[in-house]
């Protein structure tokens, strides 16, 4: 598994980019299908509409939440210190905002990692390529020797797509509130060494 792993990440190219609006500095982690951006108020709408029924589930969002609550959760989450990175993931040929993935601190209840992707754009390596961006950068930028999330047990799908990156799945099921308390969830671990080098 390891070397299918290196063989991956030997793969891997991303540029950093710096745009200047104003005084605002915002950095895009750019690959060759998706590019990730920093949240920015601009992106809030288009954040709520990317939210799915399917998606709400998966996160443990109610289906009848309204954008006023996202755009205040959005903003909660700029100003909130334990969220490390906050990256829109846009799909590079549709150029939309397709879903998010953030680095939060090592003590946040839901975990480090936390991502999702509209359904729509499933398949096609854009969330392995998001996944890919981020897990280089993080540890390019930080001292930090792992990362970690909960991924819900019935979520297959996500669990299989972390495994294909590395990621080591802790088979002990805990209780994680973020999917409310009526699901488990594993532990899910990638470490430095996984990028190889």
């Amino acid at each position: 598994m390891r070397v299918g792993v290196e063989a991956f990440w030997v793969k891997l190219m991303y540029r950093v980019w710096i745009m200047i609006d104003g005084n605002e500095k915002q950095a895009c982690l750019i690959g060759n299908i998706v590019t990730l951006k920093r949240l920015r108020e601009d992106f809030f709408e288009e954040y709520h509409a990317m939210f799915s029924p399917l998606v709400r589930e998966r996160l443990g969002i109610p289906p009848t939440s309204e954008l006023q609550q996202t755009i205040d959760f959005l903003k909660a989450c700029m100003c909130d210190p334990q969220h490390l990175m906050f990256f829109c993931i846009f799909d590079n040929q549709t150029h939309k905002l397709i879903g998010s993935i953030v680095v939060r601190s090592a003590d946040h209840p839901n975990g480090q990692l936390g991502s999702w992707v509209n359904e729509n754009f499933w398949g096609g390596g854009r969330y392995q390529e998001a996944l890919s961006l981020l897990l280089t950068y993080y540890f390019e930028s930080t001292d930090e020797h792992i990362i970690f999330a909960f991924v819900a047990v019935d979520n297959v799908r996500s669990i299989k797509a972390h495994q294909k990156m590395g990621f080591m799945i802790d088979q002990t099921t805990q209780q994680s509130h973020c999917y409310g308390p009526d699901k488990n969830s594993y532990k899910i671990i990638f470490t430095r060494e996984l990028l190889g080098g």
